[in-house]
């Protein structure tokens, strides 16, 4: 797993707001075993896979002594639509 950050956060002049910004790269393998349970659906679990997964994401936020704003987005990279480990047809969620 990787997953590098960088941020900056400064305050207006009076010091009554904080601003920030940031940025982030996530990748991870996901790597299977063996499974000994049943799972409804799925015909054999036997067909070990290793799958990666990756995405950047990007952040900015305010601050002050009455109200604090967030916004965050995370977007996948290459495949998004990935048959799942257990031959099920699945994908990563984008919110």
């Amino acid at each position: 797993m990787v997953l590098t950050s960088l941020g900056y956060h400064w305050l207006n002049g009076d010091h009554s707001w904080m601003f920030g910004l940031n940025a982030d790269n996530d990748s991870r393998p996901v790597n299977t075993g063996d499974v000994d349970t049943y799972i409804k659906g799925a015909n054999s679990v036997s067909d070990n896979r290793d799958v990666f997964f990756s995405y950047v994401a990007s952040g900015l936020e305010t601050f002050s002594n009455s109200w604090n704003f967030n916004a965050y987005s995370q977007v996948p990279i290459g495949d998004v639509e990935i048959a799942s480990i257990l031959k099920i047809p699945g994908g990563i969620h984008i919110t």
